[in-house]
């Protein structure tokens, strides 16, 4: 390159200048908005009925975490429970059958509905006992 060094200088810092503007406007820093803590996103809550039924007469429970375990107080063949848990990501349903009269192919069948909206359908086999979870969608 011909010229006069201040030129060629002058030149280049408009050249470095020109390149340089569309990287500081990708790697600026960005003022990130922040949530008041009277804004934060609330929890919806849903109440969902939970009915368990025995093939069977058993002693039933039903447990969920944060919340009040139901068990039947004598041998039934059904037990129906209402939970209050968050309508995004509702918590595992634990069940447990203890059969009184235990035989080879005993069933539990679990219901889950919300707003009389079936969620859940699930069939469990054992024969003296089930304990197992249960997810909710």
């Amino acid at each position: 390159m011909r010229g006069h060094p201040i030129l060629r200088l002058v030149v280049l810092i408009c050249f470095l200048a020109i390149a340089g503007i569309p990287v500081y406007l990708i790697t600026r820093d960005r003022p990130v908005g922040v949530l008041s803590s009277g804004k934060l996103p609330s929890k919806k809550i849903v109440s969902y009925e939970i009915t368990m039924t025995s093939s069977t007469p058993a002693h039933l429970a039903l447990a969920a975490v944060g919340q009040k375990p139901v068990e039947s107080s004598s041998e039934t063949e059904s037990l129906i429970a209402t939970y209050s848990m968050d309508a995004v990501k509702p918590e595992d349903l634990v069940v447990k059958a203890r059969f009184v009269s235990p035989q080879k192919n005993a069933a539990l069948r679990i219901q889950v509905q919300v707003a009389g909206k079936m969620i859940k359908d699930a069939t469990l086999w054992g024969s003296e006992s089930i304990e197992d979870v249960i997810s909710i969608p």
